[in-house]
């Protein structure tokens, strides 16, 4: 999904928040399983009132090939939507989640869903499915309520999409940027004249370097790429550098291969620099609040470089995902990356801020 990476760090603006609510971990996933029931019910009555009701008023979806939209832009005019979609038809739809994840007052689900539709007249039904990746959270009386919601559809559309929602073929950036070793991780800075990524083509000081290619202006061609040199780069591996939409920090890892001064066997560092034109500085590790004997990787900060939340008790922060590996549940102290969205098996999610 295309906009996962800005679901989670929507999630990220909530991460400066205990998670104080109680409840038992089984009595909020049955809520939340109930909470699915009656979205796929509410629709197929077409009660437009009980639909929104499972929403926070600030709750965003993000649809495959639309625009991102506000619960709060169409909740006026949604059933009267509805009733004209539903005239000739009846529907049916039902929600299967097949993950719950509940950390503290936020909760991740993923799942699929089906909608089918039989014309009123008689023929043959529609039907229409796909899957979604949602965030969930608890209001001050204890509901759980749709925040974020990400959804595709695996049923082609009837008719064309929009071009401007949808990726073209994919273009193969040519021997300029690509080698005949791996290039992995590439990151674009905010005015597109900037490419980062990691390599272990020759001419670096380790097994994966960081390297960057620019260009003048978005239509031209990328130039060659340059390595960041011995100072970010050592005998280790450093990876999926992440770059500040002032382009003046740039996140990355040690994978595996760590620096001296880590704390675990990945890690993640930040180097810095005054201006665009001005030298990166010495990494420095973002320490053990962040990181741990286990494995950090894959940072990313939010566009702006800030996270907020609608709760005013709570500073505006700056905001770092990093994935981990499993081995257990981290327990959130002061400062500490706040709960992780959980995928069993696979990498955690861990989310921190700053003031």
């Amino acid at each position: 999904m295309k906009k996962l990476v800005g679901v989670l760090a929507l999630l990220a603006m909530g991460a400066g928040l205990a998670c104080a609510h109680g409840g038992g971990e089984e009595e909020d996933k049955a809520a939340i399983a109930a909470l699915w029931v009656e979205y796929g019910q509410s629709r197929a009555d077409g009660d437009a009132a009980r639909w929104l009701a499972i929403h926070e008023e600030a709750a965003l979806k993000m649809p495959q090939d639309g625009p991102m939209f506000r619960i709060a832009d169409v909740s006026g005019t949604l059933q009267a939507a509805w009733a004209k979609q539903d005239d000739g038809s009846t529907m049916q739809m039902h929600v299967k989640p097949l993950e719950i994840v509940v950390l503290g007052d936020y909760a991740y689900s993923m799942g699929t869903y089906t909608k089918r539709t039989t014309p009123k007249g008689g023929g043959e039904p529609v039907l229409f499915e796909g899957k979604f990746l949602t965030i969930l959270r608890k209001d001050a009386k204890g509901n759980w309520l749709i925040y974020r919601d990400c959804y595709n559809s695996s049923t082609p559309p009837a008719a064309p999409v929009c071009a401007q929602y949808s990726f073209g073929a994919p273009v193969n950036l040519g021997p300029r940027i690509n080698s005949a070793q791996a290039e992995g991780s590439p990151r674009v800075s905010a005015d597109g004249l900037e490419l980062y990524f990691n390599s272990n083509r020759p001419g670096g000081f380790g097994g994966q370097d960081i390297w960057v290619a620019t260009r003048p202006t978005v239509s031209a061609e990328w130039g060659e790429p340059v390595n960041l040199g011995p100072i970010v780069n050592s005998s280790a591996n450093e990876i999926a550098p992440a770059i500040s939409a002032d382009a003046l920090e740039l996140y990355f890892a040690d994978y595996r291969a760590p620096r001296p001064g880590g704390i675990g066997k990945s890690d993640l560092w930040v180097t810095r620099r005054r201006t665009r034109t001005s030298a990166w500085g010495e990494p420095v590790n973002l320490g053990s609040l962040v990181n741990t004997a286990a494995e950090e990787i894959t940072p990313e900060i939010s566009t702006d470089g800030l996270g907020s939340t609608s709760r005013p008790t709570v500073p505006v922060a700056s905001v770092v995902t990093t994935f981990g590996w499993p081995g257990g549940r981290r327990e959130p102290t002061t400062g500490e990356p706040r709960c992780g969205l959980a995928r069993r098996l696979m990498a955690r999610v861990w989310i921190t801020a700053r003031t």
